[in-house]
């Protein structure tokens, strides 16, 4: 990226300062939005383990009866899957360990001889473009969250209808 500019003499310490605080900004920010992502997806996989343990309970309730719908028992068999399903599309996204995204570097990449013949203003513009990869981590995993958390509450949200869909199309197959 530092290879791209032109105008080197035109970089300042004050420029310098003012791109890293803009690029700390940015990676706070995408930071602060990775967690509040994890804890939507919490609340999304709970309510999908709502789904799941209520449908079978009520399959187990059903199973125990003495005369059975089973229309009603594959509808609720089939609402369990998609929900499983689902949850464990959203834990694998969202919910699973992902690369720690360290807010600065270490000491043994800054202070090295090579590092330590450059002014602060450049070491300061590489930092910059360190940061933009650890950003752009975090902006990866957050847009894939997002995605995760929105696609399981649209499942949760069609549910009723996937459910009468299927209750429908058992029905028809069962012959009730």
């Amino acid at each position: 990226m530092l290879e791209k500019l032109k105008n080197f003499e035109n970089v300042t310490l004050e420029k310098a300062e003012y791109v890293e605080k803009q690029a700390e900004r940015t990676l706070e920010f995408a930071m602060e939005s990775r967690k509040l992502l994890t804890q939507e997806a919490h609340t999304t996989i709970n309510w999908l383990f709502a789904i799941i343990l209520g449908c079978s309970g009520y399959t187990a309730t059903l199973l125990e009866s003495r005369h059975i719908p089973w229309w009603l028992v594959i509808t609720l068999f089939f609402v369990t899957l998609i929900s499983g399903w689902q949850a464990v599309s959203l834990f694998s996204i969202s919910l699973t360990a992902r690369e720690l995204i360290p807010p600065g570097n270490v000491p043994k990449n800054l202070i090295t001889d090579s590092m330590l013949q450059y002014d602060i203003k450049w070491i300061r513009l590489a930092e910059s473009v360190t940061l933009q990869e650890r950003i752009q981590l975090a902006q990866d995993h957050n847009h894939d969250s997002a995605n995760a958390v929105n696609k399981s509450r649209w499942v949760i949200a069609f549910l009723p209808i996937i459910a009468i869909a299927i209750g429908i199309i058992s029905m028809i197959m069962i012959g009730v």
